[in-house]
């Protein structure tokens, strides 16, 4: 889900919506992932939809989650390919106690 292709799409879409005033989501597994869903919330969505399981996890990982951080962080390491990129986020994510 953190393919390269995948993570160009998801930033353009997000950047034309966010830049159009509209507003963006996204709904399915890669919301429910705690790793892809930093990648999204660093892209700029704010909308997550997910599996009901997943709610309570990602919360309380989203809860320990500083934004400005990680949007910067994203900036580092959004051009590596998908392995390199999860395990970029999954280091953050640890070094920074986000549950996973």
């Amino acid at each position: 889900t953190l393919a390269p292709a995948m993570v160009r799409a998801l930033t353009e879409v997000a950047r034309v919506a966010g830049a159009a005033g509209k507003p963006f989501g996204l709904c399915g597994e890669m919301a429910g992932d705690p790793v892809a869903a930093m990648a999204l919330i660093a892209m700029g969505y704010r909308s997550l939809s997910m599996s009901p399981p997943r709610v309570l996890p990602m919360r309380a990982a989203i809860r320990n989650l500083n934004f400005a951080g990680l949007a910067a962080y994203w900036q580092s390491v959004r051009h590596l390919d998908g392995g390199a990129l999860r395990s970029a986020l999954t280091d953050y994510a640890l070094d920074h106690n986000i549950p996973l």
